[in-house]
């Protein structure tokens, strides 16, 4: 297991009066082996690697914590924070590097357990080494008990509160940050937060949750299961060790519960397995297993309340924010957590949430009424658990990244489905306008795309097209209204929700290419660059050899969006000289930050149809339960 080193970041907020920020963004470098994935980085090289990008932070935070991977010798840091105006200045050009000292034999010291920085804008060197206080005890009462909730205990390292994440083989999976989920080495094979895939070719490994007992004692597993996609496809096996406590091969939708107790000794290992089933059929499953663990032969006390995510929120005024009230393990019997808000004028909460036997957790969302902030907080058998909320105005209608030299082409408030240049493109899932007061440009009427529940990865909701671009059109800037519905039940892997189209050489031909924005994560979310159906080469710039089919161009990073709550999306695009130049520009903002900056591009030019909101649900390996709605309104076009 490789051992991993936490970072803390810390800096001094220099913003004041006009210059308040909205947001710190973070930037690393380093030789770690998790700075990129199974790429260690040279140091020795002489060239830079890029930065690698946290997720920004929120307004008023002044520190942040992430990961690096051992054997390391060098970590550099830069921050910057940024307003409505934009990101200003980093840190430091160069920014803040602390050596790590390499150490060998089997007498020496260990390595450091957490490195301190201090980012204040100067290059001034770092504080020394400090020394974290050991983390608190898991929650859980009956004496030595221990609860462990893998909903909520999700991570991306491997082992971190006895959790890992294997497939059938044994072989360790590999974690992807911007998705949020581990990833095996065949096709679908994954496991995230609330659920697993197994493989879809090669061998057609399972995928496998693995809980290594830290000591001896009983475990009590309880937990359900059922498949996303009515039908057989899978099974789930729950082993300890290589004796099968418990199988279920699962059909419909139907809702399994398993409660299984075990005597187990320190590093005995409780395995969660999906296989696919005879037929071949691919599917996946919920998971959310509880394991309460007593190291004294007692019986586990009844759940008590474990958390209240996400520790902070944000959420504009009429918007709302989904919370999620765990338990330290699935309840008995109903559940009843009172909820609170310290300022109603600011946010409001449902007095109560119920959280129904077998299950351990419970949504509810949190609305925001005025500007302000508010203290949210879940109450249940004398354990309070909080959430910081801040309430922001609707996003602004105004455009603030047009190019200097642009003129306007078009300007469409989606009053209908095709109008002012624009076409209806519709799959027979459910495009139309409809009317939404919000709307923060050109109120009532939005185009909505409605992905149906039962819809398969890699289906739409439908769109529209704008054709008006004449020919030659080599750039553009483009700029949107974008909002999901408040329960957005987001693909695994992405939804597709904005297009550039363009043709495969500098003139026109038959060939198409197309840019696409994709939305990943599960909410907030977050957005990455990406390039389909390409003839033309962009494997150097993607860190992948040849011409691909898709290319994710830009992780996810920065710009993040709430379900439920309007975001200003606004893009400018620049085709390369020719088709080997490299030098092709697309720049992305999300609510005035820019969040993908992308200069070396081979690209064509427009096509006619140059922009669309066509939406594309995946992915595939995934069926929707439950109706989603993604929300555009008014969308300008300017040219050179």
């Amino acid at each position: 297991m490789s051992q991993l080193i936490p970072v803390k970041v810390s800096w001094t907020d220099n913003s004041s009066g006009s210059s308040n920020e909205t947001g710190t963004e973070i930037d690393i470098y380093s030789d770690s082996p998790s700075f990129v994935p199974n790429v260690p980085v040279d140091p020795a090289s002489g060239v830079l690697h890029a930065w690698m990008r946290l997720r920004p932070v929120a307004a008023g935070e002044v520190e942040a914590q992430f990961n690096v991977e051992l054997p390391v010798t060098f970590v550099t840091v830069r921050v910057r924070q940024y307003n409505a105006n934009g990101p200003g200045p980093w840190s430091s050009p160069a920014g803040h590097t602390f050596v790590v000292t390499p150490q060998s034999g089997t007498n020496v010291p260990s390595s450091p357990s957490n490195l301190g920085f201090a980012v204040v804008g100067s290059s001034t060197p770092p504080p020394p080494p400090v020394t974290p206080p050991p983390p608190p005890p898991p929650v859980g009462g009956g004496g030595s008990a221990s609860n462990y909730v893998f909903a909520s205990q999700f991570s991306g390292t491997q082992g971190l509160n006895q959790w890992s994440y294997l497939d059938s083989a044994g072989n360790n999976l590999t974690y992807d940050s911007a998705g949020a989920i581990w990833r095996g080495d065949e096709l679908y094979l994954a496991i995230w937060n609330g659920g697993f895939h197994h493989g879809a070719s090669g061998s057609f490994k399972g995928a496998v949750l693995r809980w290594t007992a830290p000591s001896t004692g009983t475990a009590i597993i309880t937990g359900s299961h059922r498949l996303y996609e009515a039908g057989s496809g899978a099974t789930l096996t729950i082993k300890h060790g290589a004796t099968t406590i418990y199988t279920q091969a699962m059909t419909g939708t139907t809702v399994y519960n398993y409660s299984e107790t075990e005597s187990v000794t320190a590093g005995d290992v409780i395995d969660f397995i999906l296989t696919r089933d005879a037929t071949g059929v691919n599917n996946n499953t919920s998971l959310a297993p509880t394991i309460q663990m007593t190291s004294d032969g007692s019986t586990p006390t009844a759940p008590i309340l474990a958390s209240l995510t996400p520790s902070t929120v944000a959420v504009q005024v009429g918007g709302v924010q989904p919370l999620t009230v765990a338990l330290s393990s699935a309840a008995t019997a109903a559940t009843t957590v009172s909820l609170s808000s310290s300022d109603t004028g600011k946010v409001t909460v449902p007095a109560s949430i119920v959280i129904p036997i077998g299950v351990s957790s419970g949504i509810f969302n949190a609305t925001g009424v005025a500007a302000g902030t508010s203290t949210l907080t879940a109450t249940y058998s004398g354990v309070n658990k909080t959430s910081a909320a801040t309430v922001s105005a609707p996003v602004s209608g105004t455009w603030n990244n047009i190019p200097a030299g642009y003129s306007l082409l078009n300007s469409h408030g989606h009053e209908s489905l095709t109008s002012d240049g624009w076409q209806q493109f519709d799959n027979g899932t459910g495009s139309s306008v409809v009317s939404d007061a919000t709307a923060p440009v050109s109120p009532p009427s939005v185009l909505q795309q409605r992905f149906p529940a039962g819809l398969v990865g890699g289906n739409g909701g439908g769109g529209s097209n704008y054709y008006g671009f004449p020919a030659p059109k080599n750039a553009c800037y483009w700029g949107f209204m974008f909002k999901t519905d408040s329960n957005y039940e987001n693909h695994p892997v992405l939804t597709k929700i904005a297009w550039i189209h363009t043709y495969s050489a500098v003139a026109a031909d038959s060939n198409s290419n197309q840019l696409f924005l994709g939305m990943e994560g599960s909410g907030p979310f977050f957005f990455t660059a990406n390039y389909q159906n390409s003839n033309i080469d962009n494997g150097a710039l993607a860190g992948l050899p040849g011409v691909l089919g898709t290319i994710r161009l830009y992780p996810a990073s920065g710009g993040e969006v709430y379900p439920g709550q309007w975001a200003k999306i606004e893009m400018v695009f620049v085709p390369s000289t020719t088709n080997v130049s490299q030098d092709g520009k697309w720049l992305v903002w999300v609510n005035g930050v820019l969040i993908h900056q992308l200069t070396t591009l081979n690209t064509g030019r427009i096509q006619p149809n140059g922009v669309s909101h066509i939406t594309i649900w995946g992915g595939t390996g995934t069926v929707k339960q439950r109706d989603s709605y993604i929300w555009y309104d008014h969308s300008i076009v300017y040219t050179p």
